[in-house]
């Protein structure tokens, strides 16, 4: 009950998914099914068997509707609107690259014009790109000592400047 209270909280405050709450109802949903479901030389009692598929239940509901609800306004609003959608995404849709399926879609469906296309994220916007090679550029050692020139060679000279 807790749980569901907090992720209520969050949803109000984010404009994605928390990530840690997505990981953990994964793998408690994961480690019930494997509870339920693998076979052992004790079986699961009746009444621990009912407890686990009630959590089961309970918790794969709150991951469905913390990945599938929708965000209300938030405080942050504008924040997010400035946003990319790699960065608004959640864990599994960042993993997954979903983030980008609505920008696939309306480039099927018609041809993609600047206003549609997403913001950047700030680190790969051009003045931060630009200005991380500048400091590269300028931070980088001294170069490798020249080449020296090769030592004078007994080998005959082929132009015909030394005759």
């Amino acid at each position: 009950m807790g749980l569901a209270v907090l992720l209520y909280l969050g949803q109000r405050r984010l404009s994605r998914p928390s990530d840690a709450v997505i990981i953990y109802l994964v793998t408690t949903v994961a480690c019930d099914v494997v509870v339920l479901t693998a076979p052992s030389a004790a079986p699961v009692p009746t009444e621990v068997g009912r407890l686990v598929s009630v959590r089961l239940l309970g918790h794969s509901l709150l991951l469905a509707l913390e990945l599938l609800g929708p965000r209300t306004p938030s405080v942050i609003a504008d924040v997010s609107a400035r946003q990319s959608p790699e960065e608004k995404s959640d864990l599994i849709s960042r993993a997954f690259f979903g983030w980008i399926n609505p920008i696939l879609v309306q480039g099927y469906k018609n041809i993609l014009i600047n206003r549609d296309l997403p913001h950047l994220s700030q680190d790969v916007q051009p003045a931060t790109a630009r200005g991380e090679m500048l400091r590269s550029w300028n931070g980088r050692g001294p170069l490798v000592a020249a080449i020296p020139d090769p030592p004078p060679s007994s080998a005959p000279d082929l132009h015909g400047e030394n005759t």
